[in-house]
């Protein structure tokens, strides 16, 4: 079962982050994010356990009226990877992009990842330019991944 954490949905989202970051925010900074409809954060369910999950932001452009979905992360538990759960977590943001007509989605990785780069090849993604690279500006260290 995948399921779109909303308001109200701090609790899971909690258990959600203990189980894939090993920590969690506080209840207020969990509601504050649920509360965003521009977060997309949706958790698969084994048996009400969460067994991987999607973060997703919506961008608004100056340039258009239409956005565009960052997927930011997604992560399967081990035991439950290589049953499709990824790809049916990547195609629920498809749905929400075709439905509100995104301009599109994207997603950054490493070259180096190959199960990420099969992953996003399979469900539909390509690599738009050979040569993209990103370039990070940190300002916390101490909580910057």
């Amino acid at each position: 079962m995948i399921q779109r954490l909303l308001s109200g949905d701090e609790e899971l989202a909690g258990r959600l982050a203990e189980t894939f970051k090993g920590s969690r925010a506080s209840s207020a900074s969990l509601a504050s994010f649920l509360s965003n409809l521009s977060n997309y954060l949706f958790v698969a369910l084994d048996d009400g356990e969460p067994a991987g999950f999607v973060l997703a932001y919506q961008l608004q452009r100056i340039d258009t009226e239409s956005a565009k979905m960052f997927l930011y992360e997604i992560d399967v538990a081990e035991k439950y990877r290589r049953r499709g759960i990824a790809s049916a977590l990547i195609a629920q943001l498809d749905r929400i992009c075709q439905s509100a007509s995104f301009i599109n989605m994207f997603v950054l990785t490493n070259e180096s990842n190959i199960p990420a780069t099969n992953l996003y090849l399979k469900t539909g993604g390509h690599r738009k330019h050979s040569d993209d690279l990103m370039f990070v500006y940190d300002y916390n260290k101490k909580h910057v991944s």
